[in-house]
């Protein structure tokens, strides 16, 4: 796996879009949900958080925190077998890459990463990945080296856009998320933040600004 600091050395002088993977370019609560069911476990939306509310339909008890980190450690594992893309991100980005470079910035355990790279790939969908737990704002400072207005993060939590506002000011803020029952008990978005109701106006809003 490449750096960002090796990815950001090949970019060329158009437009960037670096954009999260789960909930914006696959599904991820939706089949986890799925996956947890064939455990006979069940997320449910209380708040919007992955510790603490899942259950096992068996007891009616939550799953201890350290438990729900290795159902989602086994979920990463499984993911070929899970995962799917949201309805029409693979044109969207085709498109967008016509006009700008991309790169993909997943959040998870990086030893990951290269299942995440095959499952992406098997969707036609090639363009640099980087898997980290690290803060996303620092990343993206390496990214936009030229301090420029040309810079699109799209992520669906709202700390990364904090963090990202932070340390690379200047980025075009777009968040995104598949699914509809936790993004209604989702955070607030500051203003800053573009909230696209799908992948077309995603594109949209992004060829507006360059």
């Amino acid at each position: 796996m490449k750096s960002m600091t090796e990815i950001a050395a090949s970019l060329s002088d158009r437009p960037l879009l670096v954009c999260d993977i789960d909930e914006v370019v696959l599904e991820f609560l939706t089949p986890f949900q799925n996956f947890l069911l064939a455990q006979d476990k069940q997320l449910r939306p209380n708040s919007f958080a992955l510790h603490g509310n899942i259950f096992d339909l068996n007891t009616e008890s939550a799953v201890e925190n350290h438990k729900v980190s290795s159902l989602i450690e086994d979920f990463f594992a499984d993911q070929l077998n899970w995962q799917n893309l949201l309805p029409g991100v693979d044109q969207v980005l085709k498109t967008l890459s016509e006009e700008m470079d991309i790169i993909f910035l997943t959040a998870m355990p990086p030893h990951h990463f290269s299942k995440r790279k095959k499952l992406l790939e098997g969707f036609d969908l090639s363009y640099p990945l980087i898997a980290t737990e690290e803060a996303k704002g620092p990343i993206l400072q390496e990214a936009n080296s030229r301090n420029d207005d040309k810079v699109f993060f799209i992520d669906d939590m709202i700390y990364n856009h904090h963090s990202v506002a932070e340390h690379a000011p200047d980025t075009h803020h777009i968040s995104i998320m598949a699914n509809q029952e936790f993004k209604a008990i989702a955070p607030k978005l500051d203003d800053y933040i573009y909230d696209a109701e799908n992948w077309t106006d995603v594109q949209s809003h992004i060829q507006s600004k360059i």
